[in-house]
């Protein structure tokens, strides 16, 4: 059997929560002269605004445990907290340190652990992005979702931040969360459908109506769904959450794809300019 290389083994190493979280919980505890990064938290945690009523960090630790039923949302839940402690608490105060040991000490400390966890998103397929609070949260990566935050962002910021805020973690099974994503974004659409449906004209087949399929089935999904209304005319019921999450996901798909598609036009648009002018 021929030897496996470094990278392979890398590779191979897969992605294991268990693992993550200890391996950044002996990170936390390694000292310098007895000072280390869940000392430091310990000892400035009733200066963290965010606290909510913990009055000690393991507190909070254990908490963020018994919230999180499933390992990977433990990991992220708590890779997300530890981010806003070491922003709110951790590097301003080893700012402030007057030994030069320490300090290094602890920001060594604290930038492998970054790493780590930059690593394992890497290999769970998530990223860290900062919301409209200014609060880094863990979102799954997903480069359609991506490029339509960036295009909505000029329009509306609020949105565009929701766009990305569907694939967090948490929002797996929270069908009320992406209802209510769904409908911030069908009220960014809903001005736009004329336009919308003259636009992608060239792009998407129109039915017999004249509209755009795409456009008319999407806006049915809003209506048809348990999104806008509530009534006996909607296609699914209230009680199948699986169901619901199953075309949540298919709906906010639809809205990302008409979304990008639009942006396409432009690009459609320039491309035969471009042509005209080479021709």
């Amino acid at each position: 059997m021929a030897r496996k290389n470094y990278f392979e083994i890398l590779k191979e190493q897969g992605f294991n929560s268990r693992k993550e979280i200890n391996d950044i919980q002996v990170l936390l505890d390694e000292s310098y002269h007895s000072l280390s990064l869940r000392r430091l938290i310990e000892e400035e945690f009733r200066n963290y605004k965010n606290r909510g009523s913990f009055i000690y960090f393991h507190h909070l630790e254990e908490a963020i445990k018994v919230e999180y039923d499933f390992h990977d949302d433990y990991l992220f839940g708590y890779t997300e907290m530890l981010l806003d402690i070491f922003k709110e608490i951790v590097i301003p105060e080893i700012e402030t340190l007057t030994s030069q040991y320490i300090k290094t000490f602890l920001l060594q400390q604290h930038e492998t652990i970054f790493h780590q966890i930059e690593t394992f998103l890497a290999k769970s397929n998530h990223e860290i992005l900062e919301n409209g609070d200014g609060n880094l949260i863990i979102v799954e990566k997903h480069a359609l979702a991506n490029q339509a935050s960036q295009i909505i962002s000029d329009v509306s910021l609020k949105n565009a931040i929701r766009i990305l805020e569907y694939n967090h973690f948490s929002n797996a099974g929270n069908i009320e969360s992406k209802k209510q994503i769904l409908l911030s974004l069908a009220g960014l659409l809903e001005p736009k459908r004329e336009e919308l449906n003259t636009a992608l004209g060239e792009l998407f087949k129109k039915s017999k109506g004249g509209n755009v399929l795409i456009i008319s089935d999407l806006f049915e999904m809003f209506n048809k769904l348990h999104l806008r209304h509530n009534n006996n005319n909607q296609y699914i019921s209230t009680e199948n959450d699986q169901e619901l999450e199953y075309w949540y996901d298919n709906v906010y798909n639809t809205i990302l794809m008409v979304i990008v598609s639009e942006e396409q036009v432009g690009i459609h648009e320039e491309f035969r300019e471009f042509k005209e002018i080479r021709n």
